[in-house]
């Protein structure tokens, strides 16, 4: 198992290197699964021999990636289909920094969009000699020559100009984003569907459009040449129609204060477009307001003042003071600049300030990694009674010398915990035995990361439910080389073996296979979910106290044998083999029968859901068991509903709906618009959506509108994984919010894979 580290220690790990090509800390990784590897290979500090390249974070992006994106994959790397959530292989990423070996022959491997390497390829100006594939298009139309244009990469000769996307995009459109039109071109008032010409596209990627006199044309959001040569930085020379709007009551001066190009002078300050965003909110984030600028107080209608904007830009000055201005949710422009990079003073007064949330300015400098030298006030709570000691210790700050271990939280979790599972407790720790409210220990905590000191000793330490250390490290495979003390059990009866099984991680010559747990079930059957059944078994027909034999078990964790056939095998309730792979993955390629039942109702459905197994286009959505819980209520507690999803009326028979399940587990599926969800929840669901903190996604623009997909479609997403891929929600404003631009990041959904425990399995 894989030790989970705050992406700090991720990142001084690789910078420190040393480690030998197959060491296991390689796996190392935070919460998003980035791990040392993938820092390291963004480095360029990978071990010659390193082989872990498959390794990948929660959004699929592979060491692989990070590597072929830093430009560092070694000398006859061959893996060039691997792929990321997004499709996106190895391949697209070194041919965009144009890098692909010669002798490359894979080019119609292509992402989920329909991108092949061809695009990439010309986008990274490494498509093979003689190539003539330039209508080759994406999902959306968006050809190789598209591409190749963008990025200013057409060969002399070109003369596929009349290529469009589906949006009525040609390739002389993306030619003059790319500044690469032929000599003389004089047709920029053609445009595409959304009324978008190519003066506009010229003129926002900074290409002057000679010899255009048209200036005032407007595309389906009201928006002039004039707003995209603010945002290019290409205005003509006396240009003075700074209040010009678009649509949304955007001007030139905010166009022109975002890319940095407002001129000296102009005091537009106060004028907002039609969120309350002001010219002066738009030169705070590009970080250009001039000295002595004093409107801080200035808001949009979220209430984020022009002072959280130029906190975020790390902009603000020196002597600023006016920390306490806050925005709707009680953000202030003080938790903005901690988390931000900036480091207040020790003596600050407001360390305790906090968010609608109860969270302080402390709690967000501990977890950004900006609280000063001499900080003391490490008790203070937030609204969870969590202190910052603790916020600190998760996120690996705590300042050398801390010795305030024993802080607990409202459940009597020590800062020690927190460390320990964090991975960051200072060598020589020794308070071991410091328990929780449920009797865990420090080194119950340290034994889940592989963090007990060598020598440790303490294995016996049990809490509240009998489980002890050594329980814990088992089931992580942290157990030392020649452990003994295998027959240690918990309330349940369940022994240090039967976790070590089920992790997959039982030693050679190990023989105490008949050790039964209090509901019947052996270290056998715990080997067979775990995949580490000794070889030459046979005992397939042995059943646990439950009825479920070794063969049910090993559906659960996707490890059948062979040509296995006696799928309905039924434990004592019914189950069958069918709904244990189901769960475990395994189910027979051409399966159908997802309404098969157990005595209690649960069907094979409810078994993959559990799994987070069900095929791509499943929609019997409302397969229900004996209280009427349905597939859908099973999804929606597990992060796993799909895009689209629309039965959120669906209910049990205590009246419990998919969508109340949702709301209680916060599964929603990202990325859905208000009115999406107005069309199938209700109002009065949309507004607890909205309470509890839900961000929907802006409305799709309208037919002939400016192209929302645009920053993805002109170049491939950067298939950043991971905690690279998190999106500041908060950074809103502006034309590139949803359009325009040659580049474009990709975001990721997903959750993670709901377990079973091994015992009481269905």
């Amino acid at each position: 198992m894989a030790r989970r580290f705050p992406t700090r220690k991720i990142e001084t790990l690789a910078r420190q290197g040393g480690l030998g090509p197959d060491d296991p800390m390689w796996t190392a990784a935070d919460d998003s699964g980035w791990s040392v590897a993938h820092e390291a290979a963004g480095l360029g500090k990978l071990p010659p021999g390193f082989g872990m390249w498959g390794l990948s974070d929660l959004a699929g992006t592979t060491v692989a990636h990070a590597a072929a994106r830093a430009g560092a994959l070694p000398e006859g790397f061959r893996l060039w289909e691997l792929a990321d959530a997004k499709g996106v292989t190895v391949a697209h990423l070194a041919a965009q920094a144009g890098r692909l070996p010669p002798g490359f022959d894979s080019w119609e491997m292509a992402d989920r969009k329909g991108r092949t390497v061809w695009h990439a390829a010309a986008r990274g100006g490494c498509l093979p000699e003689g190539f003539d594939r330039w209508e080759t298009a994406d999902s959306k139309g968006w050809t190789v020559a598209h591409a190749a244009a963008q990025a200013g990469r057409l060969p002399p000769g070109f003369d596929s100009w009349d290529l469009e996307d589906d949006d009525g995009w040609t390739v002389w459109h993306s030619a003059a984003e790319g500044g690469c039109l032929p000599e003389g071109f004089r047709r920029w008032t053609s445009f595409d569907i959304g009324g978008r010409t190519m003066a506009h596209a010229a003129a926002g990627a900074g290409r002057y459009p000679v010899g255009f006199n048209d200036w005032l044309a407007r595309d389906a959001e009201e928006r002039t040449v004039y707003h995209e040569a603010a945002r290019g930085g290409c205005l003509p020379a006396g240009f003075a129609k700074w209040e010009l709007r678009d649509r949304t009551g955007r001007t030139v001066a905010h166009d022109a204060a975002r890319s940095g190009t407002l001129p000296p002078g102009l005091s537009l300050w106060e004028t907002a477009d039609s969120r309350g965003r002001t010219v002066a909110h738009e030169a705070a984030v590009s970080g250009t307001l001039p000295p002595g600028f004093s409107l801080w107080e200035l808001a949009d209608l979220r209430g984020r003042t022009v002072a959280h904007e130029a906190a975020r830009s790390g902009t603000l000055p020196e002597d600023f003071s006016l920390w306490e201005l806050e925005d709707r949710r009680g953000w202030t422009v003080a938790h903005e600049a901690v988390a931000h990079g900036r480091v207040l003073p020790a003596d600050f007064p407001l360390w305790t300030m906090s968010d609608r949330e109860g969270r302080t300015v402390a709690h967000e400098a501990a977890a950004s990694g900006t609280l000063p030298d001499g900080y003391h006030l490490w008790k203070v709570t937030d609204a969870d009674a969590r202190s910052v000691a603790h916020e600190a210790a998760e996120a690996g700050t705590l300042p050398e010398g801390f010795d305030r271990w024993d802080i607990m939280d409202a459940g009597w979790r020590s800062v020690a915990h927190e460390a320990a599972e964090a991975g960051t407790l200072p060598e020589g720790f020794g308070l071991w035995g410091m328990a929780d409210d449920l009797g865990a220990t420090v080194a119950h905590a340290a034994a889940s990361n592989g963090m007990l000191p060598p020598g440790f000793d303490g294995w016996d330490a049990r809490d509240s439910l009998g489980r002890t250390v050594a329980h814990v490290a088992a089931e992580h495979g942290f157990l030392p080389e020649g452990f003994g003390l295998w027959g240690m059990a918990d309330m349940a009866g369940n022994t240090v073996a039967h976790a070590s099984a089920m992790a997959g991680f039982l030693p050679p010559g190990f023989s105490a296979w008949d050790m039964r747990d209090k509901g019947g079930v052996t270290v056998l059957h715990a080997a067979a979910r775990g995949g580490c059944l000794p070889e030459g078994f046979s005992e397939w027909g042995l059943a646990d106290g439950g009825g479920f034999t070794v063969f049910h078990h090993a559906a659960l964790g996707g490890h059948l044998p062979d040509g296995f056939s006696r799928w309905e095998l039924r434990s004592l309730d019914g189950t069958t083999v069918f709904h244990c792979a189901a769960f475990g993955g395994q189910l027979p390629p051409d399966f159908d029968a997802w309404d098969m039942a157990n005595d209690e109702g649960r069907t094979v459905a409810h078994m993959a859901a559990a799994g987070n197994r069900l095929p791509a286009g499943f929609g019997s959505w409302g397969l229900a068991d004996d209280t009427g819980w349905t597939v859908a209520h099973e999804l929606a507690q597990l992060h796993a509903l799909p895009r689209g999803f629309v039965h959120w009326s669906l209910a049990d028979r205590s009246g419990t709906t998919v969508f109340d399940v949702a709301l209680d587990n916060w599964t929603f599926p990202p990325g859905l618009t208000r009115k999406e969800m107005l069309g199938v929840a209700g109002e009065r669901n949309v507004r607890k959506m909205a309470r509890a903190g839900y961000r929907f996604r802006k409305d799709p623009a309208r037919p002939g509108s400016a192209r929302p997909w645009r920053a993805e479609s002109g170049g491939l997403p950067s298939s950043e994984g991971g905690r690279r891929a998190v999106r500041d929600a908060d950074n809103e404003g502006g034309p590139e919010d949803g359009h325009h631009g040659p580049g474009g990041s990709a975001q990721f959904e997903g959750g993670e894979r709901y377990t079973m425990p091994w015992h009481g399995i269905c």
